[in-house]
């Protein structure tokens, strides 16, 4: 099998959607000998809804700068799915990606001869995961979940430490209409006896998250109460590339490591870094202070407030539900004050929409509406007309295809003006064949990442 046809293979499976609980992954990972089993009490175990991929990288990146053999496991991808398994920060390889799912395919065929048993998209390439990592024996394994928690794919494993970021209202079809119904749903991953780190939360999940910790007599661990962060000068910037570098530092128990600087952009990552030492403390790893400097300086996680352009300048944000649209709001006006900042805006169809554009709305100046690249895409149309109820007056139009859109948009922009593309990972690979790649030296292009 090639590459390509590991690929075609990959997305053949994606007809069977999306279908929580085990027993397919279960059945699936019995034919590849129990992988899984290799990760269990050396995994940390990634849940939330906004922040789990950005605590999860800057676990990796950490542990991978300590020495440990590290694997980590993502999702979505945002150009290759090759993104979504990495060793000790590096991709997959594309024959190690065409010769692991050449092994893994036959497996997922002959369950498929039983309908009700087809293993989808996520579960196979999440068994393939834990399939390279075996085989790679890695020290740990940092593991984001899919969806939910309780009857995500992932959920196979028995962790070293359980990890819940910030719980918001999303894919209520699935996990419920309530953030206590959605947070018993994340709580599915804690596991009894092992610890769990938990973000601050709203009232409701912490309650679910603390009441299920007890019941499994799991130690619990809250970030702003077990670790505390502080910003020292939230406005620094990096020297070459225009992004926001917050000072920082961070006090668990009885020690202070000060004037700290994480390379991912944005002053909502410090909360980030301190659920993801408290993670590593609880886990009672051995990393030192320049370890965890290290670490931090050398994390690359395209999609988070990235400039793919300074001139004219372009942000490209993944943010696709309301609490990460009104936190990508925020630090736009901190960063660039002053600006008149146009939106591109794709949203999948199972995105709180309505709020996400009430949110936006209230900021930007021009707006586009276009098609990320899925078949769950909501129609541009029909976010122009539920915009046009909340902001009359303000400018928008629709143009379906998300590269024709980014080229129409950079011409009214102007010297003051700033674009920015969110609303969904799949807006990314538009991004990737408009924009240049840069050289590796001076940017985190999309591009770069993957090359």
């Amino acid at each position: 099998m090639t590459y390509r046809q590991a690929v075609a293979f990959l997305e053949s499976r994606e007809r069977f959607g999306i279908r929580l609980g085990l027993a397919n992954v279960t059945r699936l990972l019995a034919r590849l000998g129990n992988p899984e089993k290799c990760l269990n009490l050396k995994t940390f175990h990634v849940a939330g809804t906004n922040g789990k991929g950005s605590v999860a990288r800057i676990i990796a990146g950490i542990l991978t700068e300590a020495g440990y053999c590290t694997g980590l496991y993502t999702s979505p991808h945002l150009i290759d799915t090759r993104e979504r398994i990495q060793v000790n920060n590096q991709i997959i390889s594309q024959k190690d990606f065409a010769d692991l799912i050449s092994e893994v395919a036959p497996q997922v065929i002959a369950l498929s001869k039983f309908l009700p048993h087809s293993p989808t998209y996520f579960e196979t390439i999440t068994s393939a995961a834990f399939l390279y990592f075996a085989r790679q024996q890695v020290d740990y394994a940092v593991v984001e979940v899919g969806m939910g928690g309780r009857l995500d794919a992932t959920n196979v494993l028995n962790p070293l430490v359980s990890v819940i970021t910030p719980i918001g209202l999303e894919h209520r079809r699935f996990l419920g209409n309530s953030l206590a119904a959605i947070a018993g749903e994340k709580a599915g991953i804690i596991k009894e006896g092992r610890p769990v780190v938990c973000s601050p939360q709203a009232s409701a999940a912490l309650k679910s998250l603390r009441k299920k910790a007890k019941e499994l007599s799991a130690p619990f661990y809250l970030t702003g109460k077990d670790i505390f962060s502080a910003l020292s000068n939230p406005m620094e910037r990096g020297p070459v590339f225009p992004r926001a570098s917050p000072i920082f530092s961070l006090s668990y128990q009885d020690k202070t490591i000060s004037g700290l600087t994480v390379s991912l952009p944005g002053s909502f990552q410090v909360e980030n870094v301190a659920t993801a030492w408290l993670a590593l403390q609880s886990a009672g790893i051995k990393i030192t202070e320049e370890d965890l400097r290290n670490g931090l300086d050398r994390i690359v996680w395209p999609g988070r407030l990235q400039v793919v352009s300074r001139k004219p300048l372009i942000i490209f944000d993944v943010s696709h539900n309301p609490p990460a649209i009104k936190t990508l709001i925020t630090n736009l006006a901190s960063l660039y004050p002053g600006r008149k900042v146009h939106f591109i805006v794709g949203v999948l169809q199972d995105k709180d929409y309505r709020l996400m554009l009430k949110y936006l709305g209230e900021y930007g100046k021009e707006f586009i509406f276009t098609r990320p690249d899925s078949d769950r895409a909501r129609e541009p149309e029909e976010l122009k007309k539920v915009f046009r109820r909340f902001y009359p007056g303000k400018k928008c139009r629709v143009i379906p295809e998300s590269a024709k859109a980014i080229e129409e948009a950079k011409k009214n922009l102007g010297k003051n003006g700033l674009l920015c593309i969110c609303g969904s990972f799949y807006l990314a690979g538009a991004i990737s064949t408009v924009i240049p790649a840069c050289s590796k030296r001076e940017s985190r292009c999309l591009a770069c990442v993957i090359s």
